[in-house]
């Protein structure tokens, strides 16, 4: 028969629980901070609110077992917060992150491969700019020499925008680098560096699978992406690089300014990564084993705890529910 515990006093089967609850905490908010995308406030209010209401049970259900008057009565709260902790567990492995650090864990590859998609659109986004912008750029450049060769027609609208921005054909490469410099230039250069920067980092993190580092890249990359859309478009409405061309008089005529809002590739509500990471799905044996296996370590304290056998016999029946003798 198991000894009674000395109250107060640390034992191993305490030390036991306590590495349980600690390994469910730690379990619970690397899974859940994979379920939230990265939210820190969230994966640690998650874990220690599950940590906190395994302690409680376990607190609970010692105390009832070891009770030392109405048994009947503490039994019955015993199974009660025994079936209680039971679906608990269950229910908080599943919803609550342990199970699904397992889950993600073992779809690692594909999710680096979802990564590696999204990160792909984004080049694909600014290959796009570069490419729009620098036909643009030659457009605007031939339409402004063929409207100021010597013989050209040209309507008074674009004889007036020559005139007010000072274009002659002497200085058509110089007013062109001057728009260059607008879309391609300087900010431009250093926005793409940024992006082959912030690339190379996650794809480092999500290579060495660094997994206090990986949850905060769902939103990273998604977050983004929406930037570089919005930047890159708005960079685009920067220059003035209006469409020059023959119109039906045979005059040349000046046309709308070459610009464009630019979209990552089906949009950046449907990047992948993110859902990899957020909205993984299966079942993982191994972490069945592994969670399971803490909880029995969480539950080592209350089944070693001593269980009273029978009523304690006193002379106040209200104190300890024992029988009076006379």
């Amino acid at each position: 028969m198991a000894k009674k515990q000395n109250s107060g006093k640390v034992t191993i089967a305490n030390l036991i629980a306590m590495v349980g609850i600690v390994l469910l905490t730690v379990f619970t908010y690397i899974g859940y901070s994979f379920k939230s995308g990265g939210s820190i406030g969230i994966s640690v209010g998650v874990a220690v609110g599950i940590a906190a209401a395994a302690a409680l049970l376990l607190w609970f259900m010692i105390k009832a077992k070891s009770a030392e008057n109405y048994l009947d009565k503490w039994k019955i709260a015993e199974i009660v917060a025994l079936a209680t902790y039971v679906v608990f567990a269950i229910v908080s492995s599943i919803y609550g992150g342990s199970l699904y650090f397992f889950v993600i864990n073992e779809q690692r590859d594909h999710v680096k491969t979802l990564a590696n998609n999204d990160l792909n659109k984004i080049d694909k986004l600014f290959e796009e700019y570069e490419t729009f912008e620098n036909e643009a750029l030659e457009k605007y450049h031939n339409g402004i020499s063929n409207a100021t060769t010597r013989n050209a027609h040209k309507t008074d609208t674009l004889a007036h925008y020559l005139t007010n921005n000072s274009i002659s054909r002497d200085n058509i490469s110089a007013k062109e680098e001057y728009q260059r410099g607008k879309v391609l230039g300087d900010d431009f250069i250093l926005y793409n560096d940024s992006k082959n920067a912030m690339k190379a980092d996650i794809i480092n993190s999500i290579d060495s699978w660094s997994i206090m580092r990986v949850p905060a890249l769902a939103n990273q990359i998604s977050d983004y992406a929406a930037e570089a859309e919005i930047y890159l478009s708005e960079l685009s409405h920067t220059a003035e690089l209006p469409l020059i061309t023959l119109n039906d008089a045979q005059k040349y005529d000046i046309g709308e300014n070459q610009v464009r809002d630019f979209a990552i590739d089906g949009g950046v509500e449907n990047l992948e990564f993110q859902r990899g990471i957020t909205e993984a799905s299966g079942v993982s044996i191994l972490g069945i084993v592994v969670v399971l296996f803490i909880h029995l370590l969480i539950l080592f304290n209350y089944i070693v705890t001593y269980r009273t056998k029978t009523i304690a016999v006193g002379k106040h029946t209200e104190e300890d529910g024992g029988i009076h003798l006379s």
